[in-house]
């Protein structure tokens, strides 16, 4: 018994109604391809800039978005390691080479040294887990591909001098604190007339204001090392 027309109808309608419904399942299921859309990303074990920190991302990182919660995303890269990001952090589309050096690198600096705001201060500490003053400025300036030593009055060996009124982002400003004969204490200037550094009497990493207070009459000088390296 051949099929007549009508039955022919209503197979093709069921047949392109059953591709819809595919098509949506898939549409739906597929992650969105994105970008890591700024340099030294932290990437993160909870939505949260107090959540440990898993790795850091390069400009141009591809991943995937798995889930968005507020002004985060969660994300998963190609070697299969997932985490948190927020997500004015993200593009949504491949970045130009230009857009590789969109933001100087001392707003990047910058940007990655206020991610650390409140990391507990810890004597010798030189990580995430704990930072003393050096180990701060250390392990920010080793994100981008700088090696400082791990001590104050070793770092104001390095760089270029910079008077204090010629101070820019990302500039190591140093002191001596509590009657010390040499330097003890650094941070990286941000903006303003302040500093960002890790404080012992504050017990984290702090915002300090460098042209008042307890560390005008204690500094003594700054160096600037972006403008020394790959520049």
């Amino acid at each position: 018994m051949r099929p007549t027309g009508k039955c022919y109808r209503w197979t093709l309608i069921f047949l392109l109604f059953l591709f819809g419904f595919v098509s949506i399942i898939y549409s739906e299921s597929v992650t969105d391809i994105s970008f890591i859309a700024a340099s030294a990303v932290n990437l993160r074990s909870e939505p949260s800039t107090s959540s440990p920190i898993i790795t850091v991302l390069k400009r141009g990182q591809p991943c995937e978005i798995i889930n968005q919660q507020d002004e985060w995303v969660y994300i998963k890269l190609p070697n299969e390691l997932t985490g948190w990001v927020s997500v004015q952090y993200i593009s949504f589309s491949p970045l130009s080479p230009s857009e590789h050096l969109m933001s100087p690198l001392h707003e990047e600096l910058i940007r990655f040294a206020h991610s650390l705001l409140n990391t507990k201060y810890r004597y010798g500490g030189n990580s995430p887990s704990g930072f003393d003053c050096s180990g701060f400025t250390r392990y920010v300036y080793a994100q981008f591909g700088y090696e400082l030593p791990h001590k104050a009055s070793e770092q104001m060996k390095y760089g270029q001098p910079i008077e204090k009124d010629s101070l820019q982002k990302g500039d190591l400003v140093f002191f001596k604190t509590l009657g010390s004969k040499i330097i003890n204490h650094v941070g990286i200037y941000t903006e303003n007339g302040n500093f960002i550094h890790a404080s012992s009497g504050a017990g984290r990493v702090t915002i300090s204001p460098l042209t008042s207070g307890y560390y005008l009459p204690r500094y003594q000088g700054a160096r600037r090392i972006l403008s020394t390296i790959n520049e």
